[in-house]
């Protein structure tokens, strides 16, 4: 079991000193306001140095623990205060230097917890172990939160995923290749209060023969020192074989974009035998050098895009892939690119989702005879041309949800209209009758095209099905 950067006594006294200085999300908005807090969580240094100038106890801790400044050893002794600053020197946690103290270890409060980490600026070896970051808070942002038994966090790095599983969760065990993030995530997990069974090793071999009812994985195939995107099919094999029935996995994918080769393709090969529900949302694609420079530095970004160039990559899609242990043969696997922002949290739409296949695998004979409501709120956008004074000619029409996922969908005149009339009370192909006779359209050919895009519209809410 991984050892905490302090022992259990060292522990307790800097959570003890973080709290009398309420060195928290809360604290810091009450003393300083919501505006300088929400620029203290972007790390705006600028902002700190104006909000921390009386130099007190919570200004201290902010200077030393959130933003890695050296202070005079009087003030960094007060602030973590009953912890000495032998005891933290001794453990590596904090170091002198000729101005003074300074931490070794970022430890910043995190919404209602405390992480450690290390500091965003410094440098960039590869055991370094990541905060708070923009691939973090989506990640944790688009996991299912219903509570499981037990949950795995693959690549735990300092532990964010893990503190917002253990919301949810009877159990959170979490494995790492990096002994040193082990580390750090033992000192997130005690400091606050949590007990993680942290696990050194590769994916889900530390884990083997168990089962797990969520399973989550933040990190981009780059981290894990394999070719390619190989990764997102181990990852997808671990989902095979450490999911409960009915479990899911959801782990931030990377995929290549190969000449001659859809990207659904691809992601489809990797998943078809895993006896898993899939639901692939690609939310960006990126050329190679534009990715390449976001991420590597520039004696290496010769050889990446000569890489690329090698393995025919035309782009570089990144989204979510969750899957869910269904044990079917002729598992769902559909992918969505999706680049319109999410109100709220996608992990609130990852279940109803997947539901909803259900639903439509168990109706998928007999869809036309369901009675469906159209979603609140729905909304219809048209795109017309002037083709004459008074005249307008409807090109487009789009279907648009207002919340949530956002989606939109083109339609006929007569699908929007039969569509609109769903109210749950008459099954769908009356509504496609009367859509027929008021556009004088054939029936048969609107009911036959409808049928084929029926799925579409209650896979991604657009219809209710009033049975569901």
């Amino acid at each position: 079991m991984a050892k905490a950067l302090l022992d259990s006594a060292g522990i307790k006294k800097l959570r003890a000193a973080m709290e009398a200085a309420e060195y928290t999300t809360e604290g810091i908005a009450r003393r300083f306001g919501s505006v300088v807090a929400a620029a203290l969580s972007q790390n705006d240094t600028a902002a700190m140095m104006r909000a921390t100038v009386d130099l007190g106890r919570l200004s201290t801790l902010i200077r030393v623990l959130w933003f890695g400044r050296t202070e005079q050893a009087a003030h960094v002794s007060k602030a973590l205060a009953p912890l000495t600053l032998g005891e933290a020197i001794t453990a590596g946690f904090l170091r002198e230097d000729s101005d003074g103290v300074r931490a070794e270890v970022q430890v910043r409060p995190y919404e209602s917890w405390w992480l450690a980490a290390d500091f965003p600026r410094g440098p960039q070896t590869t055991d370094r172990v990541s905060g708070v970051n923009p691939a973090a808070l989506s990640m944790a942002s688009a996991v299912t939160r219903a509570s499981v038994g037990d949950a795995l966090d693959l690549g735990c790095g300092s532990g964010v995923q893990s503190l917002h599983l253990s919301t949810h969760t009877g159990q959170v065990t979490a494995t790492d290749l990096s002994h040193r993030a082990l580390r750090f995530a033992a000192t997130t997990s005690a400091l606050n209060g949590f007990d993680w069974e942290l696990k050194h090793g590769d994916l889900g071999t530390p884990v083997a023969g168990r089962r797990f009812g969520l399973i989550v994985s933040a990190n981009l195939y780059r981290d894990w020192g394999r070719p390619g995107d190989g990764m997102c099919a181990e990852l997808a094999r671990v989902a095979a074989e450490s999911l409960d029935d009915g479990g899911i996995m959801q782990f931030a994918g990377t995929w290549a974009h190969v000449a001659g080769q859809p990207w659904e393709e691809r992601i489809a090969s990797w998943v078809h035998t895993t006896g898993c529900d899939v639901w692939a949302l690609q939310t960006s694609v990126t050329e190679p050098l534009s990715y390449v420079e976001g991420w590597t530095d520039q004696t290496r970004k010769g050889a990446w895009l000569d890489w690329f160039e090698l393995h025919q990559i035309s782009a570089v899609g990144t989204g979510l892939i969750s899957l869910r242990r269904s044990r079917r043969d002729d598992p769902v696997v559909h992918c969505d690119t999706m680049f319109q922002r999410v109100e709220g949290s996608l992990g609130a739409h990852i279940r109803p989702w997947f539901a909803r296949q259900d639903w439509l695998r168990e109706h998928r004979h007999a869809l036309l005879t369901q009675r469906y409501a159209a979603t609140g709120g729905l909304r219809l956008r048209q795109d017309a041309t002037l083709t004459a004074p008074g005249e307008w000619h409807i090109s487009r029409q789009v279907l648009a949800l207002p919340e949530g996922l956002r989606w939109a969908q083109e339609v006929s005149p007569v699908v929007a209209a039969a569509v609109s009339a769903c109210d749950g009370t008459v099954p769908l192909r009356d509504q496609i009758a009367k859509a027929a006779i008021a556009h004088e359209a054939d029936p048969v050919a609107l009911s036959a095209s409808t049928a084929s895009l029926v799925p579409q519209l209650v896979s991604r809410g657009f219809l209710v099905p009033v049975d569901a």
